[in-house]
Order: structure tokens, then sequence, then C-alpha cells
């Protein structure tokens, strides 16, 4: 199941998510790739934030802003991001081991913003 952030993004604003990773021991571990995508709550990519690659480190820092946090009027769902993340990682038990997860946050639709 999805993590929900609490604290909401501000529309046409910047927001970074913080996201970090852990063996099956729950030690730090660096991935040996890390992808990540943007969509709304209808599985609508945001903003071309497709498969987007970030360098391998054990807490990465993904900073969405502008269109990413647009809200389009009258689509109430468009209030609604979910950020995928996904890779592969190496451990003591394990080589190329995938991983996927991903959280859910909601972008404050201000008034007149364009």
């Amino acid at each position: 199941m999805p993590t929900t952030l609490t604290t909401k993004a501000e529309e046409q604003s910047t927001y970074v998510i913080q996201v970090d990773f852990a063996d099956e021991d729950g030690n730090a571990v660096v991935p040996d790739s890390i992808y990540w995508k943007l969509t709304d709550s209808d599985s609508n990519v945001i903003n071309s934030r497709n498969s987007v690659s970030v360098t391998p480190a054990s807490t990465v820092y993904i900073t969405l802003e502008g269109d990413d946090l647009q809200v389009v009027s009258g689509k109430g769902s468009n209030k609604k991001r979910v950020l995928t993340v996904w890779g592969t990682y190496d451990s003591d038990l394990l080589t190329d081991a995938p991983f996927k997860d991903s959280c859910i946050f909601f972008v404050k639709d201000l008034v007149a913003v364009s």
C-alpha cells in the first residue's frame, strides 16, 4: 500500500520528496538503478515525468515544480499525485533485485493561479 504524505504541495510551486533505500535487513543501500514517474489518480503521466533516471544514492531527493504541480480546473482527481519509484539493488542475499514503491500526495488548488 502506498504511503500518503501529509504535507500538501502548493500549486505551481516546488515540492521535494525524500526517498531512502534499505536492504532486506533495514540497512541503507545504494541501488544500482533508480527511476521515477509522476501520475495523477487516473494513472495519466504528469508533465512527461515518466522513467526519469536518478543518480543512485542511499537517499535521493526528487524535486517537483511548476507544471508537475499544475491543477486543471474542473478535474477533482487532478489534485492527487502518485510518485512511483523503482529500480534494482544488490545485497548480501540478492543480485539485481527489483524494487518498486509509491507515495501519494495532494496539490493544494490555489485560487487564480495561471
